[in-house]
């Protein structure tokens, strides 16, 4: 049977380990963790709650902070946002002045990717990067410029429908509207318009075509798949 303690030596045992841990702390509060690294490691090793863990948290905070202060550029505070403590202040600081940073579409869709669901900031985000969005869309003018909005525009956003609008004047031909389609983002808008043109003049020509040699044509113009060009091959099929 296991040898009971008495109440001195709990006592005594208690005072030690006391003691111990304040040692600890001590060191920790000096020289111990003297980096990022450091604190997140102490903080995942120690018990929640613990005089380690909240220490820990501390330091960790301490020093985010002071790299999110110092950060001057896009690229500099996105690494200070990835060390942060999750759902800490210092996560909405970092995320707050990458947000401030932004100027272009790229850089605003690169932050919000990064901003968790729940975030409210993540709202915002979205109707600063769609607005700025509209603006160039407003102004853009050639092929170029409008592929390049929508490919980095908010999916849902109004500039989206825009550009969409913008682009369908391209697909007055097959070869414009097969372009569009083949340049756009997958599912958006824009390639779903395009595709919808593009069945819908193929679709045309076969109905209006009544030889080999144009129904070849049309099955080659047309989109792998589609209806009109089944419909192509079902009539060289019976004119064979």
């Amino acid at each position: 049977m296991p040898k009971k303690l008495d109440k001195a030596k709990i006592e005594r045992m208690a005072e030690f380990l006391s003691t111990d841990q304040d040692k600890i702390l001590a060191s920790f509060d000096g020289d111990g963790i003297r980096t990022i690294r450091e604190a997140e490691k102490a903080y995942n090793e120690n018990p929640k709650g613990s005089k380690l863990w909240r220490l820990a948290r501390r330091k960790w905070n301490k020093f985010c902070r002071r790299r999110i202060v110092q950060a001057s550029s896009i690229a500099e505070i996105k690494e200070a946002f990835e060390e942060v403590l999750h759902g800490s202040r210092c996560e909405a600081l970092a995320l707050n002045k990458w947000i401030s940073f932004c100027s272009t579409l790229v850089e605003f869709e690169g932050v919000y990717h990064w901003i968790p669901q729940e975030y409210k900031s993540k709202k915002s985000v979205f109707r600063k990067w769609d607005k700025l969005a509209m603006q160039k869309a407003r102004r853009a003018s050639t092929f170029d410029e409008l592929l390049n909005i929508n490919g980095h525009s908010p999916v849902g956003g109004r500039a989206e429908e825009l550009v969409s609008k913008k682009l369908a004047k391209f697909c007055s031909d097959i070869q414009g509207a097969k372009a569009v389609y083949e340049c756009t983002l997958v599912g958006s808008k824009a390639q779903k318009l395009a595709q919808e043109t593009w069945d819908a003049l193929v679709l045309k020509m076969v109905k209006r075509t009544s030889t080999i040699k144009r129904l070849r044509m049309a099955y080659e113009k047309a989109r792998e798949g589609s209806k009109p060009q089944k419909l192509a091959l079902e009539k060289i099929y019976k004119l064979i």
